[in-house]
């Protein structure tokens, strides 16, 4: 049986060189003021992204017993299996 060698390395290595290239090549053309515009359009996008993350997550509280996160309006601990009133 004929053994085949791995592309799967060379293949990531390729496709990393040839979106790394372009990337640095740009970045290379912008200069500082090109940096500093990318970095602030990162930056907002972080911001806006973790807004609406944090705007859909579900209400939740610790256990009083083991502090595991659960739902609010859960009775018993979903990992401890107390009540989750006060202890």
């Amino acid at each position: 049986m004929t053994e085949y060698p791995s592309l799967g390395g060379e293949l990531l290595k390729g496709v990393l060189a040839v979106v790394a290239l372009p990337v640095v090549v740009l970045l290379l053309l912008l200069g500082p003021f090109g940096w500093l515009t990318l970095g602030a359009a990162v930056l907002l996008a972080g911001v806006i992204r973790g807004r609406e993350s944090s705007e859909r997550a579900p209400e939740r509280t610790n256990c009083p017993h083991c502090g595991a996160r659960n739902d609010v309006d859960a009775t018993v601990c979903s990992y401890c299996e107390e009540p989750m009133d006060a202890a």
